[in-house]
C-alpha cells in the first residue's frame, strides 16, 4: 500500500495590515486495501479489468480567502472560495451474515424453480424452505443462484479484505462553494454582520450492496444539488457590558435532483428511482448573555430560534420504460407524464437556557436546558400514496449539569471536566425497508420516543515536565420508551402477514460505554523540538437490532473494539522551518467493524465495512 499527501499553504500580504490573500491546496492519493473481484455469472457481462482495490483515496482540495480591513477599522470583509474533487473505487463492504428466509432468496425461487417452472406465489412456507435448501447452494433456482448462506461461508474463507461485485465500482464527488462575511461596527457597542454562501454538490457512484457477484442489489446513484444561505446578525453590549446580545434572521434554499438505478433480485429489468426536491428554511433568532452587577461570577444565557421549513418533492420513478409512480387512486401514471409533486411544511421553536457560575478563574459549574428540532419531510423513494405520506418532525429536550476546572495540586497541573445529562426524544425518525413488486425502498417513519441518560468525564495530568496523561470516559444509556414497528409472525392466524406492534423499554443503537487514554511527551532535543503521542480508545457493542420490519438481528450489531494510534513529530529541525513526522494508525492491527448495512429483517443479509489495517505514514515539510 502506498500513500502520497502533498500540501501547500501560502499567506500573501497585498497591502500591509489591510488586504491579504491566503491560499492552500492539498492532494492525496492512497492505495486501497480491499480487493474487489468482478464477476457476473448470471448475465455474463464483460469487464475492462478483472479486479480493483476499494477503500482508496484520490482527492484534491483547494481553498482561497481574501481579507480586506481598511485603515481606520470598523469594517472587514472576507471572501472565501473552495473546491474539492474525489474519484475512488469506493468502500469495500463485505458479506458477513445471511438468513435462509431472506426476501431476496425467496424472490429468486419465485422467479423460477429448480425445474425452470414459475412459482405462482411467494408464501415462504415449509415447501419454500425444503425446495430452497434441499438441492445445495447452486440448485435452489433454475438460474443457478447460490444461497446467501453459502456465500457467507465463502466470505469467511476469503477474509475481510476481499469481496466480489457484479459491476465496476466507482465513486466520484465534486464540490465547490463561495462565501462572504461582512462585519461593520456601527458604534462601539453595536456590530452588524452578514454571512452569505453558495455551495454546489455533484455525486456519481455505483454500488453493490450485498458484496457478492449476484445481481441482487447493484446499481448506480447520481445527485446534483445546490444550496444558498443568507444570515444577518446584529450584536452588541448594553448596561456597561453586563448584557451581551445577538439577534438575526437566517434563510436557506436548497434544490436538486437524484437518480438511483439498477436491478434487484435477479430481475434484469432496469429500475430507476428518481426525483427533484426543493427545501426552504427561514428562521429568526436571538440570544442574550447577562452578568448582573454585583454577581460578576454568574452568567445567564437565554437563546431562542423559531424555524419555518417547507419541503417539496417530485417523484419520477420508472421500471424500464414504464412509470412506477402511482396516483392517489393506486393507478400508474402514464409514461409520458411520469411525475407527481407534493409539498408540506413544518415549524417549531428551539431554545437554550444556561446558568453558569465561575467560582474562580479556573473553576466553573453550569446547568443547561435545551430543545432541538429536526424537520420532517418526504421519502424520496416513495411510489404510492401511503409511502408519500410525509414523516413528521423530530424533537429532543435535555438537561445537563457539569463542572469544568483547571487546577494546580501542588506542583501537579490538573484539568478535570465532568458532566451528566438526560435527554428526551420524540418523533424518532427511523428507516423502514419495504420490498414491494421486486423493488426495495427505504422510507423514513416516526417510530416512537426515547430517553437518553448518561455522563462523561475528562482528567488530564502533568506528572512531570513535558509529559501529559489524559483520560476520558462516557456512558450513554439509550432506551426506546416506545418503538412502533411491524413483525411477520411465523405461526398463528397471521402467519406471513405484517402485523403492527409496539415495543417498549428496549436498548437503542449506540455504544453504551466509551473510554480512552492519551499520553503526550514534548521535549527540546537541541537540534529539534519533539512531540510524541500515543492514544487508545474503546467502544462497547453497538446494537442495531431495531428495524422496521422488526427482527432480532444480532448479525447487524457492531462488536466492541479498541484501537491504538501513535505518532512522533520533530519541528524546527536544525533551526529551520523543516519538520518530520511519523505516525501509525491501528497500531495493533485490530480487526474493527466500523459500520454495517443490516437488512436481515427485509432482504436477509448484512454487509459490513472494516476499518483500515495498520498503516504507517511519514510526513516531511517546510515552513517558510
Amino acid at each position: 500500500m502506498f500513500c502520497t499527501d502533498f500540501r501547500i499553504i501560502a499567506y500573501l500580504p497585498i497591502v500591509t495590515d489591510q488586504l491579504a490573500l491566503r491560499v492552500a491546496t492539498k492532494r492525496r492519493k492512497v492505495d486501497g486495501f480491499t480487493r474487489v473481484i468482478y464477476s457476473d455469472p448470471v448475465f455474463g457481462k464483460s469487464f475492462a479489468k478483472s479486479e480493483d482495490w476499494a477503500d482508496d483515496v484520490d482527492d484534491w482540495y483547494a481553498r482561497g480567502s481574501l481579507r480586506f480591513e481598511p485603515a481606520g477599522g470598523g469594517f472587514s470583509n472576507i471572501v472565501t472560495a473552495d473546491y474539492f474533487r474525489a474519484e475512488t473505487v469506493g468502500t469495500g463492504q463485505v458479506l458477513v451474515a445471511a438468513r435462509p428466509v431472506g426476501v431476496l432468496d425467496q424472490n429468486r425461487l419465485d422467479l423460477t424453480t429448480a425445474a425452470g417452472a414459475p412459482v405462482a406465489t411467494r408464501s415462504g412456507g415449509a415447501s419454500f424452505a425444503s425446495q430452497r435448501w434441499a438441492g445445495g447452494p447452486t440448485a435452489a433456482t433454475g438460474l443457478g443462484f447460490p444461497s446467501y448462506q453459502s456465500l457467507v461461508a465463502r466470505q469467511g474463507q476469503l477474509g475481510i479484505r476481499t469481496r466480489y461485485a457484479d459491476q465496476p465500482l466507482f465513486s466520484k464527488q465534486e464540490v465547490y462553494g463561495i462565501g462572504n462575511v461582512t462585519t461593520i461596527d456601527i458604534t462601539d457597542n453595536i456590530t452588524l454582520k452578514n454571512l452569505i454562501g453558495y455551495r454546489s454538490y455533484l455525486v456519481d457512484q455505483s454500488f453493490d450492496l450485498d458484496g457478492t457477484e449476484l445481481p441482487d442489489q447493484s446499481g448506480f446513484f447520481f445527485a446534483d444539488f445546490e444550496h444558498l444561505s443568507e444570515e444577518l446578525q446584529l450584536q452588541g453590549k448594553a448596561f456597561d457590558a453586563q448584557l451581551s446580545w445577538i439577534i438575526g434572521g437566517y434563510y436557506f434554499n436548497e434544490k436538486g435532483s437524484d437518480i438511483a438505478g439498477g436491478i434487484t433480485a435477479g430481475n434484469p429489468t432496469f429500475i430507476e428511482t428518481s426525483g427533484f426536491g426543493k427545501n426552504r428554511s427561514t428562521s429568526v433568532f436571538g440570544q442574550v448573555y447577562f452578568t448582573p452587577r454585583g454577581f460578576d461570577k454568574l452568567t445567564l444565557t437565554v437563546g431562542g430560534r423559531y424555524t419555518w421549513d417547507k419541503r417539496t418533492y417530485t417523484w419520477t420513478h420508472r421500471t424500464g420504460a414504464n412509470c412506477r409512480v402511482l396516483n392517489d387512486s393506486g393507478m400508474a401514471l402514464p409514461a409520458d407524464a411520469c411525475n407527481l409533486t407534493r409539498s408540506t411544511a413544518f415549524s417549531d421553536p428551539t431554545y437554550n437556557i444556561t446558568l453558569d457560575y465561575r467560582w474562580t478563574p479556573d473553576v466553573m459549574t453550569y446547568i443547561a436546558h435545551r430543545r432541538g428540532y429536526c424537520s420532517g419531510g418526504f421519502n424520496a423513494r416513495a411510489s404510492n400514496r401511503l409511502q408519500r405520506v410525509p414523516f413528521d418532525s423530530e424533537t429532543i429536550e435535555d438537561i445537563e449539569v457539569g463542572l469544568k476546572s483547571k487546577l494546580d495540586l501542588g506542583a501537579l497541573p490538573v484539568r478535570f471536566n465532568v458532566a451528566a445529562f438526560r435527554s428526551k426524544n420524540k418523533g424518532f425518525q427511523a428507516n423502514a425497508t419495504i420490498f414491494e413488486g421486486g423493488v426495495v425502498t427505504t422510507n423514513i417513519i416516526n417510530a416512537g420516543s426515547a430517553t437518553i441518560k448518561g455522563g462523561e468525564a475528562e482528567l488530564s495530568l502533568g506528572p512531570i515536565a513535558g509529559l501529559e496523561v489524559a483520560l476520558n470516559g462516557a456512558i450513554a444509556d439509550f432506551v426506546f420508551d416506545r418503538f412502533d414497528t411491524v413483525v411477520v409472525p411465523t405461526s398463528g392466524p397471521r402467519t406471513g402477514l405484517p402485523t403492527p406492534v409496539t415495543l417498549r423499554d428496549i436498548s437503542g443503537y449506540n455504544s453504551k460505554y466509551t473510554w480512552g487514554a492519551t499520553v503526550t511527551h514534548s521535549a527540546d532535543l537541541g537540534f529539534a523540538k519533539m512531540r510524541s503521542t500515543f492514544n487508545y480508545s474503546w467502544k462497547s457493542r453497538a446494537y442495531s437490532g431495531l428495524s422496521v420490519p422488526f427482527s432480532e438481528s444480532p448479525e447487524g450489531d457492531l462488536p466492541s473494539f479498541g484501537i491504538a494510534n501513535g505518532s512522533v513529530r520533530f519541528e524546527d529541525v536544525a533551526g529551520t522551518g523543516a519538520y518530520v513526522s511519523g505516525s501509525v494508525a491501528n497500531l495493533f492491527n485490530t480487526r474493527r467493524m466500523q459500520s454495517n448495512l443490516s437488512l436481515q429483517a427485509s432482504l436477509g443479509f448484512t454487509t459490513a465495512y472494516y476499518a483500515a489495517p495498520r498503516m504507517w505514514t511519514i510526513e516531511v515539510g517546510m515552513r517558510f
